[in-house]
C-alpha cells in the first residue's frame, strides 16, 4: 500500500502546503526539505489539527519521501526539538480551554480493569450502565468517541457469552457511518472466574437491569464533538468516579482514552496473534499498531488478567 493511501491526511496536507508555497504564487518543491520549511509547515497545520503527536505526521511524510525518492529527510536534533515544542504548545492550548492534556498514549493500569469488573458485578441502576460502557470500550479497544455513537441494540450479548458489537463512529473510518464495522468477540471458556466471562456478565446484567445503558454517553455527548475529545473527557471523569477508591502510585494515570494502548501492548506481551489484534483495533496495517500503540509502551508489565481478557486473540 502506498504511503499516500495509508497516511492520506498528512501527505495531502503536505502536498497542499507545497502547492500553496510562499503565498505569492511560488510553490515549494514537494520533495525538498529544510528545518525552516518544516516549521512553516507546522504553522500551516495548526488550522487543521490539534493532535499533540507530531511524530505521526513526520513519519507519514518521511514514508512518502521514501516511496518516491528513497530518503527520509525529516530527522535530526532540530526536528526532534520542534516535535517537543509542538506537543507543549498543544497541551497549553488544551489547558487554556480547561481540558486535561495527555489522556491518551498512557495505558491504564491493571488495577483499574480489575476494579471495573469487580465493582460492575455489584453495581445497579445508572452506575451499572456506566460500568458496562467502560467494559465495552475495554473489550473492543474503542475510543470514547465510538461509544458516543452507540445506538440501542449495538451490543449483543449472545447466550454462549460471545459479543457482537456494531461500531458506527471511528477515527479515520468515515465509511462506518453508513456501513458500520462489526466486532465479534468469542465466548470464553466455561470457567466462571474467567475475566472475560466476568466482564460479559456485567454487560448481560446491564441489558437486564438497565436497558438504556448503551446510549448513556450519546445522550450527553454527540460523536465527533471537538474531534472526540469531549467524549474522552466525559468518560475519563466517569471512570475516575467509578474507580474513586483505587489508590495508585504517583504518575499512574486512569483515563478512558487509553484502553487501546493498554489492550495492544498487553496483548503483545501475551504473545497474542498480531493480525487478529490489528483487526480488533481496526488498524489498516500492523505497523501502525506497533509504532503508535505498542513500541512506546514496552515498559508496560505483562498481566495475566489482561492476557486472559483478550485470549480470544491468541
Amino acid at each position: 500500500m502506498k504511503t499516500a493511501e495509508k497516511y492520506s491526511r498528512w501527505v495531502l496536507l503536505w502536498k497542499d502546503f507545497c502547492d500553496l508555497g510562499d503565498g505569492r504564487g511560488r510553490s515549494y518543491p514537494e520533495f525538498t526539505f529544510s528545518v525552516n520549511k518544516w516549521y512553516l509547515f507546522q504553522g500551516y497545520l495548526k488550522q487543521f489539527t490539534e493532535d499533540g503527536d507530531l511524530n505521526r505526521v513526520r513519519s507519514a511524510i518521511n514514508r512518502h519521501f521514501d516511496d518516491e525518492v528513497q530518503e527520509r529527510p525529516i530527522m535530526g536534533v532540530a526536528v526532534r526539538r520542534s516535535i517537543v515544542e509542538w506537543k507543549m504548545e498543544m497541551d497549553e492550548m488544551k489547558k487554556a480551554r480547561g481540558e486535561e492534556p495527555g489522556l491518551n498514549r498512557v495505558p491504564c493500569p491493571e488495577a483499574a480493569v480489575r476494579m471495573l469488573i469487580e465493582e460492575g458485578e455489584r453495581a445497579d441502576g445508572a452506575d451499572l450502565g456506566w460500568f458496562a460502557l467502560q467494559l465495552v470500550m475495554l473489550l473492543c479497544w474503542l475510543r470514547a468517541d465510538s461509544v458516543a455513537g452507540f445506538q440501542p441494540g449495538d451490543c449483543v450479548v449472545n447466550a454462549d457469552g460471545s459479543l457482537t458489537v456494531c461500531v458506527r463512529h471511528m477515527k479515520m473510518r468515515p465509511e462506518f457511518k453508513t456501513n458500520p464495522g462489526v466486532i465479534e468477540i468469542a465466548a470464553p471458556g466455561p470457567d466462571g472466574l474467567h475475566w472475560r466471562r466476568r466482564a460479559v456478565h456485567v454487560l448481560r446484567r446491564a441489558n437486564q437491569r438497565y436497558p438504556g445503558w448503551l446510549t448513556l454517553l450519546s445522550e450527553r455527548v454527540p460523536p465527533r464533538e471537538k474531534a472526540g475529545s469531549a467524549a474522552a473527557s466525559f468518560m475519563t471523569a466517569v471512570l475516575r468516579r467509578l474507580c474513586g477508591s483505587l489508590v495508585l502510585p504517583a504518575g499512574c494515570v486512569i483515563s478512558s482514552h487509553s484502553w487501546r494502548e493498554m489492550a495492544a501492548v498487553s496483548s503483545y506481551k501475551a504473545d497474542h496473534n498480531t493480525f487478529r489484534m490489528t483487526s480488533r483495533g481496526f488498524w489498516k496495517r500492523p505497523e501502525t499498531m506497533w509504532q503508535s500503540y505498542i513500541e512506546p509502551f514496552l515498559w508496560f508489565p505483562f498481566s495475566a488478567l489482561l492476557a486472559e481478557l483478550y485470549d480470544d486473540l491468541h
